[in-house]
């Protein structure tokens, strides 16, 4: 049976502040791959390699993405506010 891929933080980051604390992201991740369910994340934090493992374990097992989105470092794009934005140096660092 062919599961349809779970795409995680597409409205909301998954790895808002508390996740540092809580990791229940990380506990998803563990729940989507032992239940053979494809998933991708998107984030802007850079909290996501701290799941490296995690994330590199479920590929082994089913398909996942993970997608970085970054600030501009230059431009007007840059100078609009979001909440709880990573400097891009940072982002882009991940």
């Amino acid at each position: 049976m062919q599961r349809e891929e779970v795409a995680v933080g597409t409205a909301t980051d998954p790895y808002q502040p508390a996740e540092g604390r809580f990791r229940l992201t990380r506990v998803c991740i563990l729940e989507l791959a032992a239940g053979w369910t494809p998933f991708s994340i998107v984030t802007r934090g850079p909290l996501v390699v701290r799941d490296g493992d995690v994330l590199q374990d479920a590929s082994r097992r089913v398909t996942v993405g993970v997608f970085c989105r970054a600030a501009a470092s230059a431009g007007s794009a840059n100078r609009v506010p979001l909440p709880r934005r990573e400097p891009a140096q940072l982002a882009l660092a991940v």
